[in-house]
């Protein structure tokens, strides 16, 4: 890191603990140059620094000086003489440099002096004169006239007048200078420098400081410290300064960015244009242009820089409705494409350094097509496993005071081998948009067609059109997206070159965000049905608990609200899980049941690591369902009896079961058929003490099965969001493969069930591994960087077309596809602008802050609620009017038909390989409704 060397302390240190004396935000702000004058007597000169400890020092020694010197003054007794210490520093100090305004007051006071030293001496004279007799008494001083009165504040007034004159003669002459070409920091209104250069505002101030002082002293002076004041100074320094020269517009371009994100028409910028606060509403058409052709250059420049990147698509649809309905006069639907270039996120050094990739490398590559490889392994299961364990803690540790002893060895980031890479900031750049829909094959050729001519273009002005013919460019989108492209491209398999082929777009892949609202969607189908709201401790009963009225079963149209009434109730219930095993009453209890330790918060670590994983083993043993065929089967082994109107689970062996009772301080063991149990039979057993024991199957309890199927699902969706912020690609992958039953269970024709398949089969099987990595990263994006910040890259995609929608919306009655294709060009920049504007202007904006509400209250009336009906107790005989006989997992639900799951799977990826069409589903559009709330913190 750089470094600098202090020039009051001489300690060199990075340039993040030291401030410019001059020039810098710091040094207008607290006046470090005066200060030093002030308090040192030295001259500062241009560039030096000074450190954070002695910056404080000299603020503290300058209110020390001050505040002595008023002390001084006021404390002194009149008369009192007052000699001076002889001082070890030259008896001529340097004077201090007075300002403009410090002269002209100088100037003004030494006239008044004079003139009453006129006035006096004239007086004096007057009373010198002596009378006849030597005890006459002199004469009282005769009073002014009103006419000498106004002759002496006239020629006071014309003393101030000259001066006025001379300095306004001197302001004219620097305004003049500074206005001509090239003379004034406002010359340079680039996009690039607009957009970037976050010290544009202190270097305005340090022009007017040492170019137009006196405007300078006199706008500071009268400028009121509300707001922001150098933001203020400097709008108006601007305002000025095209007045007189309409070339110096850096001020009014940023606050025309400004306007045009605040969608003002253009009517309002001619009002502006005439007091020079914005540009015209022609100018602005001129900046938006400017701005999509920086955009432009910025993809070259990283073209150039030896970055690669992928593709992502997905259509914007506008809704324009009209005023006069006619016959051909209606509401029309625009249907546009809009799309973004991501540079890959693992560079060809990581790939060289990082051990994680270079295992995945050196291992041999199977393309071979088998059924294990859809299907999550032993080791991917464990994995699922033991990162659930580390969410459900993290539950506890929220929300149950007695499990805070575990924050010691519950990590708040789970790592994995490419951490370090998924942390590190992207980036991500917008194409213009095209006037394409999606869902007409021949536009979609016209699409991929433009993707190759862009690219081409791209690469040959950044002097790697050489690579173009061994160019390959993924693609991602939605499923309508993927299905859509890869049906254009396989129009254009028999064409004869390269290019018309678009070889270089591949592979067509899914991406993770819509992948998750399908499946949050299919939840809710399932779970939440509408006539269901009779039925304690459903979806649909507990949304009316809480009133959450803004959940309707349009998933789509309301993804946010869904998401989160999900998960509060998954929250809701994994808490109410903890304190049925743990034997606690409220959340604030402690542990009645499986008792940790006494004092196991004063342990050290490993001690407590290991009761921890004791404690959530055993938790989890009770929330868990079976994860595959063989658990399914291996429980169903066992069978469930009611015996004296407890639950207990007994093996069968050989077809009998056996069960220990007790008889006094003897155990007895009594053994029955499975068969005549499984047939209903009850037994009656009668023992030795005359006490009589009943003995029968248990009957379904449909409430618990039900709140089973739900928690199954509910840690589903949290262990993949986790692995989405983590950038874990392996983690996906597991995610996606533990999916694929649910999908199926919900329809064999399930799309999503496809574009699952698909991912598994495109990134372990048919692309190369180093390929395949840098498409699986690409996923997502971390616009701001940090362990835990990425975001999938179809999500920001959707932010992004929302966005748009708005600045189109902003461009007014009469658009046109030009204008709307050059604003979507430029969007990127002008949101820069915008931002730097806000960064030295420190301007928050609360409304894009995502400060959500606390459901505290909400979770604390579904916790009440779950006390009263117990639903994580298994109870035998409870129904469910519109869940009968409801499995409590997936695998059971599919055991009978396991063969012919295991079959379509097959089906479907020897039809994805050999790029035929599968069957789906009809469904509605993917493209999410205007009003939907996709958006996100930075935590997804």
């Amino acid at each position: 890191m750089e470094e600098f060397r202090c020039f009051l302390c001489g300690e060199v240190k990075n340039k993040n603990a030291m401030f410019l004396v001059e020039g810098g935000r710091k040094a207008f702000e607290h006046k470090i140059s005066e200060k030093v004058q002030f308090t040192l007597g030295l001259k500062t000169v241009e560039g030096s620094m000074v450190c954070r400890s002695c910056f404080l020092k000299l603020g503290n020694f300058a209110q020390f000086k001050t505040l002595a010197i008023e002390t001084s003054k006021s404390n002194l007794p009149l008369g009192t003489s007052v000699r001076k210490r002889e001082a070890s520093t030259p008896s001529k100090p340097t004077p201090k440099r007075r300002t403009v305004m410090e002269q002209i007051v100088s100037s003004v006071e030494k006239l008044r002096i004079d003139s009453e030293s006129q006035t006096r001496e004239s007086k004096a004279k007057k009373k010198l004169q002596f009378s006849d007799h030597d005890y006459s008494k002199s004469e009282s001083p005769r009073k002014q006239t009103v006419a000498e009165k106004i002759a002496t504040s006239a020629k006071k007034k014309n003393d101030v007048d000259k001066a006025k004159e001379a300095l306004l003669l001197q302001l004219q002459a620097s305004m003049s200078t500074i206005s001509k070409q090239g003379c004034s920091v406002l010359f340079d209104k680039k996009a690039e420098i607009l957009s970037t250069d976050d010290s544009l505002f202190c270097g305005i101030l340090y022009e007017m400081k040492y170019k137009v002082p006196f405007l300078y002293e006199v706008l500071d002076t009268i400028v009121g410290s509300s707001g922001s004041k150098s933001g203020t100074i400097c709008t108006i320094y601007g305002m000025i300064m095209q007045s007189r020269n309409m070339q110096a517009s850096a001020i009014q371009r940023m606050w025309t960015a400004v306007a045009i994100k605040c969608h003002a028409d253009n009517k309002l910028l001619q009002r502006f244009n005439k007091v020079h606060i914005t540009l015209s509403a022609e100018s602005k058409r001129n900046l938006i242009r400017e701005c999509g052709n920086f955009n432009e250059q910025s993809i070259v420049g990283a073209i150039a820089s030896g970055c690669d990147g992928k593709l992502n698509g997905d259509n914007l649809d506008l809704h324009v409705r009209t005023n006069d309905v006619r016959m051909k006069n209606k509401d029309l639907d625009y249907h546009f494409f809009a799309s973004d270039w991501t540079p890959y996120r693992v560079n060809s050094v990581d790939f060289e350094q990082n051990p994680y990739l270079q295992q995945r490398l050196n291992q041999k590559h199977d393309t071979s097509l088998i059924l294990s490889k859809f299907l999550p392994s032993e080791s991917e299961q464990t994995v699922y496993k033991t990162c659930l364990q580390v969410l459900l803690a993290r539950i506890l540790i929220e929300n149950c005071s007695s499990f805070r002893w575990m924050e010691l060895v519950v990590p708040e980031h789970m790592l994995h081998g490419m951490t370090d890479i998924m942390s590190r900031k992207s980036v991500s750049y917008r194409l213009p948009i095209l006037l394409k829909n999606e869902m007409r094959y021949d536009d979609c050729v016209e699409i991929l067609d433009s993707y190759g001519q862009q690219f081409t273009d791209y690469y040959n002005k950044a002097g790697r059109g050489h690579e173009i013919e061994s160019l390959k460019i993924p693609v991602g989108g939605d499923q309508l997206t993927r299905i859509r492209l890869d049906g254009a491209k396989s129009l254009r398999l028999g064409a004869h070159t390269r290019a018309e082929r678009f070889d270089c777009l591949e592979p067509m892949i899914i991406e993770l965000f819509h992948t998750l609202m399908d499946f949050l969607e299919k939840m809710v189908k399932k779970l939440m049905k509408k006539t269901s709201g009779r039925d304690k401790c459903t979806l649909a009963h507990l949304k009316a608990v809480i009133q959450r009225s803004d959940v309707n079963h349009n998933v789509k149209g309301r993804f946010k609200s869904h998401e989160d009434f999900v998960l509060l109730v998954g929250k809701a219930f994994t808490v109410q899980a903890a304190m049925d095993y743990f034997g606690m009453n409220t959340v604030d209890d402690n542990p009645t049941q499986h008792i940790p330790p006494e004092n196991i918060g004063q342990t050290h670590k490993n001690k407590r690591q290991a009761v921890c994983d004791e404690a959530m083993t055993g938790f989890m043993r009770n929330v868990l369902q079976p994860q595959n065929f063989e658990e399914e089967s291996a429980l169903r082994t066992n069978i469930l009896l009611d015996i004296d109107g407890h639950v207990q689970r007994v093996p069968v062996v050989d077809e009998n079961i056996a069960v220990k009772l007790l008889s006094g301080n003897k155990e007895v063991i009594i053994q029955m058929a499975a068969d005549e149990l499984e047939k209903g039979k009850t037994f009656h057993v009668y023992l030795p003490n005359s006490r009589t024991v009943y003995i029968s199957k248990a009957e379904n309890d449909d409430l618990f099965h039900y709140v089973m199927c739900f928690l199954q699902l509910y840690f589903l969706i949290i262990f993949f969001k986790d692995a989405i912020a983590e950038g874990d690609i392996f983690r996906v992958k597991v995610a996606l493969k533990m999916m694929v039953p649910h999908f199926y269970a919900h329809s064999s024709l399930s799309k999503y069930l496809v574009e699952c398949l698909d991912y598994i089969l495109k990134t372990e099987i048919l692309l190369p591994p180093k390929y395949g990595i840098q498409v699986e990263t690409s996923a997502f994006v971390n616009s701001k960087g940090g362990i835990g910040k990425n975001r999938p890259m179809d999500l920001q995609k959707e932010n992004q077309v929302k966005e748009l929608k708005n600045l189109i919306k902003g461009l007014g009655a009469n658009k046109t596809e030009n204008a709307i294709v050059n604003i979507s060009k430029a969007a990127p920049i002008i949101n820069d602008i915008v931002s730097n504007i806000d960064l030295q202007i420190n301007f928050k904006d609360f409304h894009t802050s995502h400060k959500k509400r606390s459901n505290s209250d909400d979770f604390k009336t579904l916790l009440q609620e779950f006390q009263l009906i117990k639903p994580l107790q298994y109870i035998p005989g409870r129904k469910l009017v519109s869940y009968r006989n409801i499995r409590p997992n997936v695998h059971a639900e599919l055991l009978h038909c396991r063969d012919t799951y295991y079959e379509a799977i097959m089906v479907i990826v020897n039809r994805l390989r050999r790029n035929i069409p599968v069957q789906c589903e009809e469904s509605d559009n993917e493209s999410l409704e205007d009003g939907s709330d996709v958006e996100y913190c930075d935590d997804f």
